[in-house]
């Protein structure tokens, strides 16, 4: 009975938390350490507390000892710190921990998902009982995600890395924080307006609806203010298929990206992200698309209406934006033979001078022509007028009638 008092005070027998049968270390994270959060470590079995209120460390990790006899099966869940608005949690879970390891886990939205999905199929009556529930959604979401959502370290974006279990795991991390930002831009709202944990709880609903899976069919789901036509409006299947993928792609794009992983490097493991049609996490909805949405084309120049007079040019000055990346920008003029060469080596800008000299004389359009990385089009037209045949304007007085005393001179 000693025993058992003494090892549930916080450090079960000793100030360095390392005490103890087994030892479970853990990273609270979001897009970044959550520093302040209180931790509680409870058993899957019997709901038995193991650790209550650790707190974490600047860099966002907890430790917590565990009595002897446990089964090494747990849950996680910090709330509070700095990132963690009032209210609002983390889970994780932890199985199969065998007498004398130490684990080590890792709290995020990722891993919360995978909570979600088990008590979901849980109170479903899918699973027998919460242990193995518990391993279903890992065995799912390692299937999905390839990588464990609980056991995977995060890793730091900023230096050079692999794509490695931990580099897969802070990608759909960001990812998701990066698929808010989006989903807030499209809609007309600051980025920070919709968060990464605003998503979550919407996720969260999704999957606890009739299905128990990630399918967009859970209610209302909306994110936000929404008209029709937004693709980013509703949470659905391709949340975490093609818009994550698409999300991740565009987070590499960033300066946040350190990692030197681009396109090409993420393509293979987000294609089967995108292609997933597991049944069990995504009911029978389709696949959709990375990204549906066509790039933006702005025109710097010529501005709308300039004339043009015989001996000038046209400058032209035209860029493309899209969140995944311009694979061409094209200007043609319309209904007119004229050689546009391009004099910026980047795909997102199209510089160019076009002489007047042999274009139609009045009304010209000219037409820039965009296409994004996964093949969508978007255009947008700039008109000008071209006119050589005039003289051009001269400034002074014309008067009408005789005029006395005038000089007259002929040549």
């Amino acid at each position: 009975m000693l025993l058992l008092a003494a090892c549930l005070s916080l450090t079960c027998g000793g100030n360095d938390g390392t005490s103890g049968d087994r030892v479970l270390r853990g990273v609270v994270y979001t897009t970044e350490p959550v520093v302040g959060a209180s931790v509680t470590v409870r058993s899957l079995f019997n709901d038995f507390a193991y650790c209550t209120g650790v707190p974490t460390a600047d860099d966002g990790s907890f430790v917590c000892p565990i009595l002897a006899g446990d089964d090494g099966n747990w849950y996680v869940v910090a709330e509070g710190g700095a990132g963690l608005p009032a209210g609002t949690t983390l889970r994780g879970g932890v199985l199969d921990v065998v007498p004398l390891e130490e684990r080590t886990i890792t709290v995020s939205p990722v891993s919360d998902l995978a909570v979600a999905l088990a008590d979901a199929r849980l109170a479903a009556g899918k699973d027998p009982d919460r242990i193995a529930a518990y391993h279903t959604a890992v065995a799912l979401f390692d299937a999905h995600w390839d990588t464990d959502p609980f056991d995977a370290d995060v890793k730091d974006l900023s230096a050079p890395s692999s794509l490695d279990d931990g580099a897969k795991l802070t990608l759909a991390i960001h990812g998701l924080a990066q698929l808010a930002a989006q989903a807030a831009v499209e809609q007309g709202v600051a980025a920070g307006s919709l968060t990464q944990l605003q998503l979550l709880a919407l996720l969260r609903q999704d999957v606890a609806a009739p299905g128990e899976v990630f399918d967009g069919e859970g209610g209302a789901l909306r994110l936000g203010t929404c008209a029709d036509g937004l693709f980013l409006c509703e949470v659905g299947a391709d949340s975490l298929r093609g818009y994550l993928g698409g999300a991740i792609l565009a987070f590499a794009r960033t300066p946040a990206n350190g990692t030197g992983l681009g396109r090409d490097d993420l393509l293979t493991w987000l294609e089967r992200l995108r292609t997933n049609a597991e049944p069990q996490l995504f009911g029978a909805a389709a696949v959709g698309p990375f990204d549906p949405l066509a790039p933006t084309v702005s025109w710097a120049a010529p501005s709308e209406g300039t004339t043009f007079n015989a001996g000038q040019s046209i400058a032209i000055d035209v860029s493309a934006a899209d969140a995944n990346g311009v694979a061409s920008l094209t200007v043609e003029v319309v209904g007119a033979t004229a050689t546009v060469t391009d004099t910026d080596p980047s795909p997102e800008r199209f510089v160019a001078m076009v002489p007047v000299a042999g274009l139609p004389e009045g009304p010209l359009t000219l037409t820039a022509i965009a296409r994004d990385l996964d093949d969508n089009p978007a255009s947008a037209s700039r008109g000008v007028v071209i006119d050589q045949v005039s003289g051009g304007t001269i400034s002074g007085t014309v008067t009408k009638g005789r005029v006395a005393g005038a000089t007259v001179t002929a040549y």
